[in-house]
């Protein structure tokens, strides 16, 4: 995580082919509006999900592009409301960093924690 900087850097690169990222731990069992920003653009994609029995989130049908660094938080109202806390390693985030890269990777769910 940067100083100057709520979000988790997760130090990952998405592969352009994901079908799909997984990340927690948020509040098990409750609705989420996930929000993916794209910083080139700032144009964010909303995806409406609930978290599972351990509070994991899973989304899936990202548009992603190839080269570029994305911005991903949770809210439970709008993409304008109130974030809500994402725990990683017992740390709490307001939002997660993450860039996108082109492999030959197989198509797949991207853990962005990991």
């Amino acid at each position: 995580m940067s100083i100057c900087s709520p979000c988790y850097d997760s130090g990952s690169y998405v592969d352009v082919c994901a079908t799909g990222l997984t990340f927690g731990v948020a509040e098990p069992d409750t609705s989420y509006l996930v929000c993916i920003q794209y910083k080139a653009t700032s144009r964010i994609q909303t995806f409406v999900t609930i978290s599972d029995e351990f509070g994991n989130i899973t989304i899936e049908g990202v548009l992603i592009d190839p080269l570029q660094g994305y911005t991903l938080w949770i809210t439970t109202d709008t993409p304008n409301g109130t974030r809500q806390s994402i725990t990683i390693a017992e740390t709490s985030y307001t939002c997660i960093d993450f860039s996108i890269a082109v492999s030959d990777a197989e198509p797949s769910i991207v853990n962005l924690t990991e």
